[in-house]
């Protein structure tokens, strides 16, 4: 039988034992909290997220070789824009065609194993040009081959005449035949909106030179 005293130092080292415990959980769940806290804060300074990098809204600007990431999932074939989300082609033609063939031959291109090809727009290929290089007129570091600069880069964009960029000098967009008078580059490009290009039936008047059967053909939307 244990007298009042020793009761009394038994209850009061059990509640200094559960006091140590208390004590001891909390500092282990506030050393995993802060443990938990600089794994988050390394992450996301390390490796910021990929949707973070690329400019589908078109509001982020990448300098030098920073801009553009060639693929390997396409064979090295096609590259990255980060600035746009645009994919394009990493070597454009390097044979003039007419405004017309190059529709039909971006819709068809098959590029590192992938269809879905297009012509760009006037704004999407203008957003290649930078001013501030020369010949070509491409950001300082990009990954691109066989760009010429000896005429210009047709676009989707109807009008009479198409709407056209070039790489030469400081580059530009403009809207007439492209220099030579013998047609015009074109550089594919995959993914965005694109527009929807219908040609009318009118196109085949004397004014054009197209023929009923040649303006049919390239009734397509890219």
């Amino acid at each position: 039988m244990c007298i009042p005293w020793c009761r009394s130092g038994l209850v009061a080292q059990l509640q200094k034992r559960q006091l140590k415990s208390c004590e001891a959980a909390k500092l282990f769940m506030k050393t995993l909290h802060s443990i938990i806290l600089m794994a988050i804060f390394t992450v996301a300074l390390v490796a910021p997220p990929v949707a973070a990098q690329v400019g589908v809204t078109w509001d982020k600007k990448f300098s030098g070789g920073n801009r553009f990431s060639v693929l390997g999932a396409f064979g090295n074939a096609a590259v990255l824009d980060k600035e746009t989300g645009l994919v394009w082609e990493q070597s454009p033609s390097t044979t003039r065609t007419s405004q017309w063939d190059a529709q039909a031959i971006c819709n068809t291109q098959n590029v590192g194993g992938r269809f879905g090809w297009r012509l760009p727009t006037i704004q999407e290929l203008a957003s290649l040009v930078d001013p501030t290089q020369s010949s070509p007129a491409l950001t300082s570091g990009h990954p691109f081959s066989n760009v010429q600069v000896d005429a210009c880069y047709v676009s989707a964009t109807f009008a009479d005449p198409f709407w056209s960029v070039f790489f030469s000098g400081n580059g530009g967009v403009f809207q007439g035949a492209c220099s030579g008078g013998s047609g015009a580059y074109h550089w594919c490009v995959r993914g965005g909106q694109g527009v929807m290009f219908k040609i009318n039936l009118d196109l085949a008047s004397p004014g054009w030179g197209r023929s009923y059967a040649e303006v049919s053909r390239y009734r397509i939307s890219v």
